[in-house]
């Protein structure tokens, strides 16, 4: 039999979760069983994996079920959302920068990974940038937030909202925005709590 394009995608994507799975449920076997899952808002997809999750080992399945939701081209950077280190330092980046703009203890941390860059700045600020790589995009609430570094003669850029747009690879903040309201980091993808 003969199978048509989208028919192959679809068994490769089902034997990638099927082995990823496996794995999962092998290293669950050994595993100590200690810490819960991230928290994730966002996809229906993602709520149910959410909700499913029960140990650390199953956050691979959850990973993989992301990856087959969005498609393979953000996958590196969904994945290693996924990992705690990752979340850690994006956490600590949050908040150094939400203690530089004026909140210690912003109200909430949220984190997404987006494989575009552009794509993601047109949707958190509306701006075209000519820039492709992934990115994760932290968001904090709990402001006021007020820029410590702005053009002479112009005033702070201040905003309820504090997003930073990170480099997935390097960690180099590439934007800073302040907003009167939170962006929808739905749009983007699935978003996990820091």
């Amino acid at each position: 039999m003969r199978y048509g394009k989208g028919q192959h995608r679809m068994n490769r994507a089902t034997s990638v979760f099927l082995a990823l799975t496996a794995l999962v449920v092998l290293s669950g076997c050994s595993s100590s069983g200690g810490g819960s899952p991230p928290e994730i808002i966002g996809t229906p997809a993602a709520r149910l994996a959410s909700a499913t999750t029960t140990s650390s080992a199953t956050s691979l399945v959850l990973s993989t079920a992301t990856i087959l939701e969005a498609g393979s081209s953000d996958a590196a950077a969904q994945v290693a959302l996924g990992d705690a280190t990752v979340r850690a330092r994006l956490r600590s980046m949050a908040l150094v920068a939400s203690s530089g703009a004026g909140v210690s203890s912003p109200t909430t941390i949220l984190a997404v990974a987006a494989s575009d860059h552009q794509a993601a700045q047109t949707i958190i600020s509306g701006a075209t940038i000519a820039d492709h790589a992934p990115v994760y995009v932290v968001e904090m609430t709990g402001g006021p937030f007020t820029a410590n570094q702005y053009p002479p003669g112009g005033q702070a850029p201040q905003g309820d909202v504090l997003t930073l747009t990170i480099d997935a690879q390097t960690y180099q903040v590439r934007d800073v925005g302040f907003h009167p309201v939170a962006p929808d980091l739905t749009q983007i993808g699935s978003v996990m709590t820091l």
